[in-house]
C-alpha cells in the first residue's frame, strides 16, 4: 500500500530492536503530537502512523500456544493514598474522528479491523477475540454501552443433552439441546436468579431436541428462587422450548 508517494517518513524505525527507558517521572511518559497535514493526494490513504509488520518471523522448531505480533503488557496503578479510578484502561480510544471543513463520513469508528484472508485454513479466524477477565464481582469478555448493531450471523454456544437424568448448567452455556439415545425424564438445574454479577439479565434457551417431551418431560429448576414465579418450569410438549431471562430484582427466571 502506497502513502501518499511520501518516501520517507517524518520518523522512521527500523527493525533493529530498540529500548525506550523513560525515567520515572509525574508526567505521560511517551507523547506522538501529529502536525496539520496539508495537500495530502487526492484519494490516497495517509495515515498519521502506520505500523507495517510486513517481514516473515521464522521460529525454530517447536509448538507455540500464542503467536503475537504485537503485545501491549499494562503495569499495576496505585496511589499514594485510598483512592479509586472510576475506569482503568489498558489501552483507550477516545471516539472517532471528526469531519472537518468540506467532509463527510459515510461512517465513523473509533476501532475498525478489516476482514483479510488468511492462509493455511486454519479451522476458525477471528477478526477479534476477547477473553473475559477474572478477578472481579462480574467479568464479562465484552461490554456494549448503548445500542449494538450485528451485521451478520450469531454463533452462540450449543450444548447437547445426551444421556444422564439430570444436567447443571455451566457459566458459558447459552442454548441447551435435549437429545438422547434412549427417551427418559430430564432435568436442567439452572443457576440462581440474582443481582449484579453475570447473572442478571443472563438468557438461556432449553429446548427439546429428540421430540418426546411430552412422554419424557423436562423439568428446569433453579438452584433457589423462582423459574416464571414457580419452585420449577415443565416442558412437556413435544419440540417444546423454554426462552428465560434472569430478572435479577425479583429473584425469578421469566420466560419470554
Amino acid at each position: 500500500m502506497t502513502y501518499g508517494g511520501v518516501a520517507t517518513p517524518v520518523y522512521q524505525f527500523t527493525q533493529t530492536a530498540t529500548t525506550f527507558s523513560p525515567a520515572a517521572s509525574a508526567g505521560v511518559h511517551y507523547v506522538f503530537n501529529g502536525a496539520a497535514d496539508n495537500n495530502i493526494p487526492a484519494g490516497s490513504v495517509q495515515p498519521v502512523m502506520n505500523l507495517a509488520f510486513t517481514g516473515t518471523r521464522t521460529h525454530l522448531v517447536g509448538a507455540l500456544t500464542n503467536d503475537p505480533w504485537l503485545s501491549v503488557t499494562c503495569g499495576t496503578t496505585a496511589f499514594s493514598g485510598a483512592s479509586t479510578a472510576t475506569d482503568s484502561s489498558c489501552a483507550y480510544i477516545a471516539g472517532p474522528p471528526s469531519a472537518g471543513t468540506n467532509a463527510s463520513f459515510g461512517a465513523a469508528h473509533a476501532l475498525q479491523i478489516a476482514g483479510g484472508a488468511v492462509s493455511g485454513s486454519p479451522p476458525v479466524a477471528d477478526g477479534l477475540n476477547v477473553s473475559a477477565p477474572t478477578g472481579a464481582i462480574s467479568n464479562f469478555a465484552i461490554r456494549a454501552t448503548g445500542p449494538s448493531s450485528f451485521q451478520g450471523g450469531l454463533q452462540f454456544t450449543r450444548t447437547t443433552v445426551t444421556t444422564g437424568a439430570s444436567y447443571t448448567v455451566l457459566a458459558n452455556d447459552y442454548g441447551i439441546l435435549v437429545n438422547k439415545g434412549t427417551g427418559s425424564a430430564t432435568t436442567i438445574n439452572i443457576p440462581t436468579c440474582t443481582t449484579g454479577g453475570t447473572i442478571d439479565g443472563r438468557i438461556l434457551r432449553i429446548a427439546d431436541e429428540k421430540g418426546d417431551a411430552a412422554t419424557n418431560n423436562i423439568t428446569i429448576t433453579p438452584t433457589s428462587g423462582t423459574v416464571q414465579n414457580a419452585a420449577s418450569l415443565a416442558i412437556s410438549a413435544n419440540y417444546g422450548k423454554a426462552i428465560l431471562q434472569c430478572d435479577g430484582a425479583s429473584g425469578n427466571w421469566a420466560q419470554e
